[in-house]
């Protein structure tokens, strides 16, 4: 059985969690915001039909959980200072817009293509709350 090739996103979080030097912890926790949102995407990218959002829920839950814990794992950090979070909004902010963008045009098509409730399933699914994705 072939493996499939990791995502540059999770590569990138893996040597980010394994190699030194790679930001603080909120910077961490950014990294890993993104890498959700994009898993998040990528398994709502292969759902097409009913059947496959019925069977993408286990999948869902796990990174519903995913995100939840990275909430409470952020609650705990210390709060970045006024200009460390100035550098992580502009460090960030491109690879952020373009996950939340890709997450939504894959909420759009899901929608589109399964059904009006179809997004609505997908956060029941995940556990959150839809504005959580606006914050």
């Amino acid at each position: 059985m072939a493996r499939k090739p990791l995502s540059y996103s999770v590569m990138a979080l893996i040597a980010c969690m394994i190699l030194p030097g790679c930001g603080s912890a909120q910077e961490k926790a950014a990294s890993k915001r993104i890498a959700l949102f994009n898993e998040l995407a990528d398994r709502i990218a292969k759902i097409k039909t009913s059947a496959d959002l019925t069977a993408a829920k286990p999948d869902l839950e796990a990174i519903g959980t995913k995100i939840k814990d990275l909430e409470a794992e952020v609650k705990q950090l210390p709060k970045p200072t006024a200009d460390e979070q100035s550098a992580m909004d502009t460090k960030y902010k491109s690879d952020d817009d373009k996950a939340a963008s890709r997450l939504q045009s894959e909420l759009g098509r899901l929608t589109a293509d399964v059904g009006p409730m179809a997004a609505v399933e997908v956060f029941t699914d995940l556990k959150l709350d839809p504005t959580d994705f606006a914050k």
